[in-house]
């Protein structure tokens, strides 16, 4: 890495209060990354992550135009392969904040992450896409990025997406690609060069 993690803290504190926090989060500096607008793909996924990580639902106007019942089968299957590792989740929904720093400038950062193992990072993601072209939208969608500064952010090894894929109706576990690191490393240390103090 081209930069050091400094003063990690595990805060809590409300969804609300941690939004108005100053520090930078991926969804703050992501400029590069396409645009997502709040539809339909988005609701699926917000309430999904809400029900599995025991999460306050959107209100009733965020769930109109959404298929209740495959929110149900979604909701179902996560929760079944989840099971699976029930003794090894030790936290849902974590809130941290760190500095990055470069030894000149300093990036306060923050991260809410899905779940955390001993030594793992999981990010939940549903997607459209179909399985064997998952990796092509993390590149798009740079989710890389995301998941790397959560497992910075957490001092942990490992990082996965638990993935909901919506055509298939079937829950897979993917592992970050190290091949990634040097990218995601670049990113993060522009994101300093632009932002930091």
């Amino acid at each position: 890495m081209t930069f050091r993690v400094e003063n990690r803290k595990r805060i809590y504190m409300t969804k609300e209060d941690y939004l108005l926090l100053p520090h930078k989060n991926f969804s703050t500096v992501k400029s590069i990354v396409p645009e997502l607008k709040n539809n339909v793909k988005i609701k699926f996924g917000s309430i999904i992550d809400a029900i599995i990580l025991g999460e306050k639902l959107p209100e009733q106007d965020n769930i109109e135009g959404l298929d209740q019942y495959e929110i149900a089968v979604a909701a179902r299957e996560i929760l079944k392969f989840l099971k699976k590792f029930e003794n090894q989740i030790q936290e849902k929904h974590v809130k941290i904040t760190a500095n990055y720093t470069n030894g000149f400038l300093t990036l306060p950062v923050k991260g809410e992450i899905d779940m955390l193992t001993s030594d793992a990072v999981i990010e939940v993601k549903t997607t459209s896409v179909k399985k064997q072209d998952f990796q092509k939208l993390v590149k798009k969608m740079k989710y890389h990025y995301q998941l790397a500064h959560y497992t910075w952010l957490a001092n942990k090894t490992l990082a996965f997406w638990l993935v909901y894929f919506r055509k298939e109706k079937s829950v897979e576990l993917v592992s970050f690609d190290k091949k990634m690191l040097k990218e995601t490393n670049d990113f993060w240390h522009e994101c300093i060069l632009l932002y930091g103090n």
